[in-house]
């Protein structure tokens, strides 16, 4: 199994100038901190996301803004998951950590996804985009229903699988 390194931007007490960082793989996961350093808002944030985490591994495609739109489990008022410290959108960028550099001649690991949320919550759901990423180069996004190597797979169930992506799609001939 994989570990994932997990960077949250703009939830709610974490600023994207101090997000929350952490690493989760197999075993057990403990949040430790002095008090009021956002260990509970950790544990509220995978609660909340529940939703979140269901449409994205439900979501086929090759990342677009938007590529799919769900609502804050338990949350009441949406906006609230939202850092007060600033105006810009929630990020949570997921990292695979120690995945292959290349597998075969035509295929380069997408070893990182970054999803995004406007904080335009008027609608009955708010929208998120998908960024995925070969080392630092984000791939270009696709037309809806197309999908950069997964076969078949939704778009986050590549976190526990390896995908694959052609290397023209980094740089093109």
């Amino acid at each position: 199994m994989y570990k994932y390194q997990f960077v949250v931007k703009n939830y709610r007490c974490f600023s994207d100038e101090n997000p929350a960082r952490f690493v989760i793989s197999r075993g057990m996961i403990c949040f430790i901190g002095v008090n009021n350093s956002g260990k509970s808002a950790l544990l509220k944030f995978f609660q909340e996301f529940r939703n979140v985490w269901t449409s994205a591994g439900a979501y086929v495609g090759g990342g677009q803004a938007p590529a799919f739109g769900t609502q804050f489990q338990h949350v009441l008022d949406q906006s609230e998951v939202f850092c007060d410290q600033n105006d810009r959108p929630l990020s949570i960028e997921i990292t695979i950590l120690d995945v292959p550099e290349a597998v075969g001649e035509n295929q380069l690991p997408i070893d990182k996804v970054v999803m995004s949320c406007g904080r335009d919550v008027s609608s009955t759901a708010p929208s998120w985009s998908l960024t995925y990423f070969v080392g630092d180069e984000p791939l270009p996004q696709t037309p809806p229903g197309q999908q950069h190597g997964t076969d078949g797979r939704g778009g986050l169930q590549f976190l526990g699988r390896n995908v694959f992506c052609n290397p023209e799609l980094i740089s093109p001939p």
